[in-house]
């Protein structure tokens, strides 16, 4: 069975990505963009915008700003508002005239802020634009995942592409706390509650990150999973990666869950395609394999990778083959601690590498 995203585009940090957006839109001015990007404390929120502005022409880019407040006051308003200035100079630098915000308030119920968003987002006006480009570098993956659905649903016949600062190093420094029960995201449920007369075979597909022990024991917990296959990073910029994550999970690997060392998979820690490849081999082995028994199958994937990986998980559940049978789970958490000096994190942003994902468009046409 083939898939959707097969043949598939992705620009990587330096020459390739700088190369393309010089070809495809400094020297095509009739491009309009629309760009999307989230208000947070992290200093990557500016990054994209950075790099793309000097390399379009003036007035080529148009920004939507979503913003997702609580009633808090957020613990790094200071970073939050160094951001926004260095927005508004940007804005002002290469005359970025049309920019507007989405706010909508995520304090009490989680799900209906989504779905509020999502309401907003689908009835926004896109249609004097050919590109759609959503920075998810600083929107928490719940709220990122819906705003990339909800677009990709409208079906606009548009470019459409994900752009993240990737630095797996910051990624760690940011501690969760206050984390929630495990819930699948919304909009991203899949089979979970339907009723069925027929017996549901749960598999797990966790997508594995530093730091994250607690919210995985949360959702081994919640899901009560008959095979269990985890996904590692590697090969990695840190060659250790991977044995570390071995390391940090052994326990609830050898202990919890028993896993046996051929379930075990290992991803490009830079390539969501490849992770969307290897989920998709996973679910038609299953099929396979289990079909004799007549079961219902449900996919829990479990987002506990970077941004940029964790894409993977989300463009398996943009699959129209595999829509209802895949649930994205994640746990929220209702505030972040940076574990370093603010300095120091703020420096590392230095090493941030920039990631374009071409999801749909003229790429694939």
């Amino acid at each position: 069975m083939g898939y959707k995203w097969k043949n598939n585009v992705i620009f990587s940090e330096g020459k390739e990505l700088s190369e393309f957006l010089l070809d495809y839109y400094q020297s095509n001015p009739q491009r309009k963009i629309i760009y999307l990007l989230g208000k947070g404390f992290d200093p990557r929120m500016t990054n994209g915008l950075r790099y793309f502005l000097p390399k379009v022409k003036s007035g080529q880019i148009d920004c939507l700003l979503i913003d997702f407040p609580s009633t808090k006051t957020p613990p790094y308003q200071e970073l939050i508002d160094d951001n926004m200035k260095e927005l508004l100079e940007l804005y002002s630098k290469y005359e970025v005239t049309e920019h507007r915000e989405v706010s909508v308030d995520f304090s009490t119920n989680f799900d209906l802020a989504l779905r509020l968003l999502d309401q907003k987002l689908a009835k926004y006006n896109f249609d004097k634009y050919t590109d759609i480009i959503i920075d998810i570098s600083a929107i928490p993956r719940s709220i990122f995942f819906n705003i990339i659905k909800t677009i990709f649903d409208l079906r606009l016949r548009k470019n459409m592409m994900v752009f993240v600062s990737e630095n797996v190093s910051m990624d760690i420094d940011i501690s969760e706390k206050d984390i929630s029960e495990m819930n699948p995201i919304f909009g991203f449920k899949g089979r979970i509650g339907r009723a069925s007369l027929l017996k549901t075979i749960n598999i797990s597909i966790p997508l594995i990150g530093e730091g994250k022990t607690e919210s995985f024991k949360k959702i081994i917990n919640g899901f009560d999973a008959d095979d269990i296959c985890p996904i590692l990073p590697f090969p990695s910029s840190d060659l250790r990666r991977s044995d570390n994550l071995l390391w940090e999970y052994c326990d609830i690997f050898t202990n919890v869950l028993m896993i046996e060392a051929h379930n075990i998979l290992y991803v490009d820690e830079k390539n969501p395609f490849e992770l969307y490849a290897i989920i998709n081999q996973i679910i038609q082995d299953y099929h396979k394999s289990l079909e004799p028994l007549a079961g219902v199958l449900c996919f829990g994937i479990s987002v506990m990778a970077s941004k940029l990986l964790s894409l993977g998980a989300l463009l398996v559940a943009l699959d129209p083959i595999y829509r209802n049978e895949v649930t994205i789970f994640n746990v929220n958490a209702s505030e972040y601690t940076i574990k370093v000096p603010i300095d120091t994190f703020i420096n590392k942003n230095e090493l941030s590498e920039p990631y374009l994902v071409w999801i749909s468009g003229d790429a694939y046409e």
